[in-house]
């Protein structure tokens, strides 16, 4: 990716790894869900009532959010799923104008949820929210 001469090496960097890896972090999509504690919470679950959209630094960095999350689910009874495909919502690159991109990763994220027949999403992102 060319960087232009109002894009950071930093921000290049980034971007970058968003488009590559889907998450600004570069870690491989294998380890987004490495957070999900056993029989708490099931991965890819079609007939849960709830999708717990992760976002990317709880995924990969702040684990012990999703895990609160997963676990206040479970102890209330209710069915929630994460789907191992999630990618990052696209906020880095839409707040780096790089909005072909952001929309390519929103419509990839809004297309699991379609296809699975879900119709409620919740996060814990600040930034997945908006």
């Amino acid at each position: 990716m060319d960087m232009d001469c109002s894009e950071s090496a930093a921000l290049s960097k980034v971007i970058s790894q968003v488009v590559e890896n889907k998450n600004p972090y570069g870690y491989p999509q294998s380890k987004r869900v490495a957070w999900l504690p056993e029989k708490v919470m099931d991965l890819d679950r079609m007939d849960a009532d709830i999708v717990y959209f992760v976002g990317c630094v709880s995924a990969y960095d702040q684990k012990q959010v999703p895990r609160a999350f997963a676990s206040i689910m479970s102890k209330l009874g209710i069915a929630c799923t994460v789907f191992s495909e999630e990618h990052c919502c696209g906020a880095p690159l839409f707040f780096s104008g790089k909005q072909d991109e952001a929309r390519r990763l929103a419509m990839h994220n809004i297309e699991i949820m379609v296809q699975a027949g879900q119709k409620i999403m919740v996060t814990s992102c600040p930034t997945c929210a908006l």
